[in-house]
């Protein structure tokens, strides 16, 4: 797979993310439809483990963006110069992390309104906040596995180049002469 033209590797990353989600929200929305009174009390059994997921992508998110520290200054430990593509995929994972962080937080703090006090002023509105906090994490987990197939990529990449062998070759620049 890692010898795949770069644009290649970004799709099949986002392809993943995207079919992630959709099951993510498929597997949620296919349990049926529910009333204004069952989602007010879903969203009130789901709150907890949203605030989970949250503080877990949030977390994963950071820990990501400091791996890819690590990354860059092994890639720049290398004998010889990395074709650029390679920076860019790092770059593309440190955008992800850092979008599925943002939307991480937005999801955390936004899990802290009381759903309590907004009653009156949400009546009717309560299924389609059920179904747009599902939505929103289906998006969120989505993101979190495109970064991680875009990290797979990156790493096994960087595997490769301190194999004995010349598996590696491919991700560096061709000297000029």
């Amino acid at each position: 797979m890692s010898r795949q033209k770069p644009k290649t590797l970004l799709k099949f990353a986002v392809v993943g993310g995207c079919i992630a989600a959709l099951v993510i929200f498929a597997g949620i929305y296919l349990l049926g439809s529910i009333s204004q009174v069952e989602s007010l009390e879903n969203m009130k059994e789901i709150r907890p483990t949203l605030r989970f997921t949250a503080n877990g992508v949030i977390t994963v998110s950071a820990t990501i963006m400091a791996l890819m520290l690590t990354l860059l200054s092994f890639s720049s430990d290398t004998d010889k110069q990395l074709k650029s593509w390679h920076y860019d995929r790092i770059h593309w994972i440190t955008r992800f992390a850092v979008g599925t962080f943002v939307m991480g937080l937005v999801l955390l703090m936004t899990l802290n309104l009381p759903l309590v006090n907004a009653k009156e002023s949400l009546r009717g509105f309560y299924t389609t906040i059920y179904y747009l906090s599902i939505g929103y994490v289906s998006l969120l987990g989505g993101g979190i596995v495109c970064v991680i197939l875009l990290l797979y990529q990156a790493t096994t990449d960087i595997i490769m180049l301190k194999r004995p062998n010349d598996e590696g070759e491919h991700l560096f620049r061709e000297e000029s002469s």
